[in-house]
């Protein structure tokens, strides 16, 4: 771990608490001047880091970057195994995860966008599931706590795959059940009624030809804002 990462798993830690410049290298065991460079290096990555005299520096408490570091305080046991990395840009973390698994990277590797975003492919069925379902709970204050709340419920939750609980509350938190939307095929965009979430967390939509499909995969959008009148039977 670099003494930029050091510092920022401190700071990360502490957020709004002052060390002095002798306090931090003596807790990371470096130089007062490497202390100075980790300061500055994070300050160019967009971190607030306030600086008083007699007091010495300290992260500012709404600073609010996607971090490993900023992650990992919110991690509970369940997620012990996770290696995390975070990425500034990635054109798709799914692929990236994908190449990395191929070239055999062991279970548990974690890729993060700065862009936080649900996953779509990637996972076996189970998991992309309860994916889906977990990332509608994660809500936080922050990227960070966000990131983490969802990997502490999807942890958690695959440690039991058995129970398939998670699929009604996947079906109750969908903001499609009801509404018309818009397919998008290879083939082109079809209009459709979102009907309901399946047993297997697939989609069920009725397009205009009255014809019923389950969607696994895929990219949908809300046409309008317009309930349905589902039969009942």
């Amino acid at each position: 771990m670099t003494t930029k990462e050091k510092l920022l798993t401190l700071f990360e830690k502490n957020k709004g608490v002052y060390f002095s410049g002798e306090e931090i290298a003596d807790k990371l065991s470096v130089s007062r001047t490497a202390v100075w460079k980790a300061v500055n290096s994070l300050r160019k990555e967009g971190y607030k880091i306030h600086a008083a005299q007699n007091k010495g520096y300290c992260l500012a408490a709404d600073t609010d970057i996607l971090s490993v570091q900023g992650i990992q305080k919110y991690l509970e046991s369940s997620c012990s195994q996770i290696k995390l990395t975070v990425l500034p840009a990635a054109a798709s973390t799914n692929a990236l995860l994908r190449e990395k698994a191929a070239a055999g990277a062991p279970e548990g590797c974690v890729l993060i966008g700065i862009n936080v975003y649900p996953p779509e492919n990637g996972f076996p069925e189970e998991l992309k599931n309860i994916a889906g379902a977990v990332f509608s709970e994660a809500m936080g204050d922050g990227k960070n706590r966000l990131a983490a709340a969802f990997l502490n419920c999807f942890m958690a939750l695959c440690q039991s795959l058995e129970d398939s609980s998670y699929i009604q509350e996947y079906r109750e938190r969908s903001f499609l059940i009801g509404r018309e939307i818009l397919v998008l095929l290879p083939e082109g965009t079809k209009k459709a009624s979102a009907l309901d979430v399946d047993g297997e967390c697939r989609l069920i939509v009725r397009y205009k030809d009255g014809t019923v499909a389950a969607l696994d995969s895929g990219e949908v959008r809300v046409q309008e804002r317009k309930h349905l009148h589902t039969p009942t039977e």
